[in-house]
């Protein structure tokens, strides 16, 4: 359904090629050695699908996806056929989305064109990356992914989303949360400790004009300017 081509290849059951719309050797060459080494394996052949990545035959173009089968006659098997499908033909087909897929096969070779971040020196899928659901770290950066299987497991679909500055957001929020809630409660303090003060020191000075007046010096007066009950007191002991 997707306006996608790739390379058709023919062989015959003794791994000869008969026909080729790309005439590659280096792409021949690997096709007969798979042939050669799984041509007894029904696992593999009952898959179908599997995957390879050029970078270790071209050092430079995208992997690709080979997608072979068994020609088989009435009693044996007479050749084998299929597709070669680069992976940067689905670059048009994944849409716009701020996100990275990647698809890997079951050993977690990469196919995906662009994922490169993501890549070790073989192909594959760095021990850093989150297999399943979830949030992981790589390289200074904050990831979240989310994978689906398909082709019966032999394929695995990662989209993965750098979330590194919505992190950064929600860490600097949270920081500037606990400054200000620092603040406030070092201001509340010190305006509770300055009032408390205050108070306490206009006790003292009622309790010392008191003491003066209990000794007979009846001239003591007040002057309490904190306009509040402590200066209507020390008004009401002026007059008395």
């Amino acid at each position: 359904k997707q306006d996608i081509r790739g390379d058709f290849y023919l062989f015959d059951s003794a791994y000869t090629m008969l026909f080729s719309t790309n005439r590659d050797k280096v792409v021949e060459e690997y096709l007969k050695s798979y042939l050669e080494r799984n041509r007894n394996d029904e696992a593999a052949w009952s898959g179908m699908v599997f995957m390879y990545d050029n970078w270790n035959l071209r050092r430079k173009t995208p992997p690709s996806c080979i997608m072979l089968r068994k020609i088989v006659g009435e009693t044996v098997t007479t050749g084998y056929g299929g597709f070669v499908i680069p992976a940067d033909c689905f670059d048009n087909s994944v849409g716009t989305q701020d996100l990275s897929l990647v698809v890997t096969n079951r050993f977690d070779r990469v196919f995906t064109a662009g994922a490169g971040k993501f890549i070790n020196e073989r192909g594959k899928l760095k021990k850093e990356f989150k297999r399943e659901q979830g949030l992981f770290t790589m390289e200074g950066r904050w990831y979240f992914v989310a994978s689906k299987e398909a082709l019966n497991g032999n394929v695995k679909i990662f989209a993965v989303s750098d979330c590194t500055a919505f992190i950064q957001l929600i860490i600097i929020s949270i920081i500037l949360v606990l400054v200000l809630s620092a603040v406030m409660i070092y201001s509340i303090y010190m305006s509770a400790r300055t009032i408390a003060t205050k108070k306490t020191d206009i006790m003292y000075e009622l309790i010392a004009a008191l003491e003066e007046v209990e000794k007979g010096n009846l001239d003591v007066k007040l002057d309490i300017r904190s306009n509040d009950e402590f200066e209507t007191m020390g008004n009401a002991f002026n007059i008395m």
